[in-house]
């Protein structure tokens, strides 16, 4: 038994730390707006002023009715101020200018932490982005995409929840409470202190409550990641759901998700709903505990009507910060559990870029040198020792069977991945020695499934630099890759603006631009991994003519199963179960090679 209770001890010291440590995360990205965070004390400061001196003038109005010696606080300063000003007139002058005074803390208090809460989630929202565009390729397709959108929408509001609703209430309502205590020990210390009594197990309460929050929290955001993955996966793949009659089972899959999250929702709000009675309910027998004290009269003392009712006045408005504060809590931990996701993501490693060469535009050519490669769980190499030579220049064919390693050879080039031994050079430098920008710059890939971005045609041609290519160079483009004749049909020709990855258009039509956009780049090494996989006969051999006028002077690597695709190419490359098995011009593999007399065959019995 000790020992479990040393385990809950221990536990409850990290979470403690933890929540430190996740506050000053948060703490730091609020550092540079510490002038808001100031504006917003002082503006809070004087609404609990108002609302203190609201208590002192209920004194000053009952002792003004009573006809009683008052020893009212405003009563003595409308004195010194107004003079012989009657009292009918300073009590109500002092109700509007109190309710000025909080009217203007508030807005004092409350804008500068919005303002600085929506400057928080657009710095986390631009981290993350950044953190995407940077992060390994093998860990970003290894995460649940639904978590990684639920990240930069959901979970980002969240933080803005803690950073403006959180801590607004905390110092809105944690400065009346100490305005209201400090006025309540300035007029009787002794009840205050009985008062006070109940002050613990509030504490331990909320200290629990909100490590319970901090659960369900992060058990709510899991589950908005999960919804969010469903509903994309239903959204891209309504075609095939249809087709296998499985919505049905998608909305299983949905519906439990849905369930799950309305479940700990549930949970959350329970909780609560409940913390905050129990806290009122102690704070009850507080103040039932000091009128009983207050009504036997010892403690009273010269206290006149006037001062009685404006110290329970005082102590029954405690009631409300109270009540905030405690509540408070499911709203904090539920941002702190936001900051502890978006923080985790924002430590990951980055790509590692720790090269400095940097070349204007590289020759292109390429060599790997005993190259292997095995992906985390893989019980054999995707590819094993390939040694090979690509000169400058050359038009390199690649084919094998699905599985022999064509594509993460291609990775591998784009440092996409890194190879687990051997190297690989451009230009006699090693690939890592480039910046992964300049390496990058020097390559151009068409992929089988090209990604279509949200916008219009032109600037997805020219998505490396929008503003870098005129209209004609991206019309010339375009022309190249036979595109400019569908083009030409849609509305707004290239201005047109393509939605959910160019949906409306054909796959071949997608290609096309792809191709479009490699073309524009210009690199000095072209990659074409099955980029014309999608294209008819007809077109594939139009494309075929156009990348020949294009391949002069620059290396080019295409990866097909069409053999009419690489027949023409310098060099081609057999591949077969990630190791390099032939290599040499169709004529002679076509001769000597079973396994590329294989693939032929194969080749012409789709046909």
């Amino acid at each position: 038994m000790a020992d479990a209770g040393h385990t809950v001890t221990g536990n409850e010291s990290a979470g403690a730390a933890t929540d430190w440590r996740l506050l000053g995360r948060l703490t730091a990205y609020l550092r540079p707006y510490w002038y808001c965070f100031a504006v917003s004390v002082a503006g809070f400061g004087l609404f609990a002023l108002g609302m203190v001196l609201l208590a002192d003038l209920l004194q000053y109005l009952l002792d003004v009715v009573a006809g009683a010696e008052g020893g009212s606080l405003l009563q003595g300063v409308a004195l010194s101020i107004a003079g012989d000003t009657p009292d009918r007139i300073a009590i109500p002058a002092t109700l509007l200018a109190l309710t000025l005074l909080r009217a203007l803390g508030l807005f004092l208090g409350a804008f500068p932490l919005d303002y600085a809460a929506r400057c928080v989630v657009f710095a986390l929202r631009a981290e993350l982005f950044d953190k995407l565009c940077v992060a390994p390729l093998a860990e970003l397709e290894s995460q649940d995409r639904g978590a990684q959108l639920s990240r930069m929408t959901y979970v980002t509001e969240q933080v803005t929840d803690a950073t403006r609703e959180a801590v607004q209430t905390v110092l809105r309502e944690g400065l009346l409470l100490v305005g209201l205590l400090g006025y309540m020990l300035y007029l009787n210390w002794r009840l205050t202190l009985i008062v006070l009594v109940v002050a613990p197990p509030i504490a331990l309460l909320v200290r629990w409550a909100g490590r319970r929050f901090r659960l369900h929290s992060r058990r709510v955001q899991e589950s908005m990641a999960a919804i969010a993955q469903q509903t994309g996966d239903a959204l891209r793949g309504q075609r095939d759901m249809r087709a296998f009659a499985a919505s049905d089972y998608s909305k299983l899959r949905f519906a439990r998700d849905n369930s799950d999250n309305l479940r700990e929702s549930v949970r959350f709000a329970l909780l609560r709903a409940v913390s905050t009675p129990v806290v009122q309910l102690l704070l009850a027998g507080g103040l039932g505990l000091m009128l009983w004290f207050a009504l036997g009269g010892q403690l009273l003392g010269s206290f006149s009507a006037g001062a009685l009712a404006a110290y329970l006045a005082a102590a029954v408005q405690t009631g409300k910060p109270v009540r905030q504060l405690s509540a408070v809590q499911g709203t904090l931990q539920r941002g702190l559990a936001a900051v502890e996701e978006i923080t985790a993501q924002l430590d990951r490693e980055e790509e590692r870029d720790t090269g400095t060469h940097v070349v204007e535009r590289a020759a292109g050519a390429l060599r790997l040198d005993g190259v292997s490669f095995t992906y985390p769980g893989a019980d054999r190499p995707a590819l094993a020792d390939i040694t090979l030579a690509i000169p400058a220049g050359a038009t390199v064919g690649i084919v094998g069977r699905s599985g022999a390693g064509k594509s993460t050879l291609v990775d591998l080039l784009l440092r996409f991945i890194a190879p687990d031994s051997g190297c690989i050079y451009l230009d006699e430098v090693p690939l890592t020695d480039y910046t992964l920008a300049n390496l990058r710059e020097q390559f151009a890939l068409v992929n089988q499934s090209p990604t279509l971005f949200t916008d219009t045609i032109a600037n997805n041609i020219a998505m490396a630099a929008p503003g870098r290519y005129g209209r004609a160079r991206i019309e010339q483009a375009a022309s190249a890759a036979r595109a400019m004749p569908f083009i030409a049909q849609l509305p707004q020709g290239l201005e047109t603006r393509l939605a959910n990855n160019g949906e409306a258009l054909s796959g071949g039509e997608r290609q096309r631009l792809a191709l479009a956009r490699a073309l524009l780049k210009d690199a000095p090494v072209l990659v074409i991994d099955e980029g014309t996989a999608a294209l008819d006969a007809d077109t594939e051999t139009r494309f075929r003519s156009a990348l020949a006028e294009h391949t002069r002077g620059r290396t080019t690597i295409i990866i097909a199963h069409r053999m009419a695709t690489i027949a023409a190419a310098d060099i081609i490359l057999v591949m077969d179960g990630g190791r390099l098995v032939e290599q040499g011009a169709h004529p002679e593999l076509a001769a000597r090679s079973p396994l590329y007399q294989t693939l032929c065959r194969g080749e012409l019995a789709a046909l």
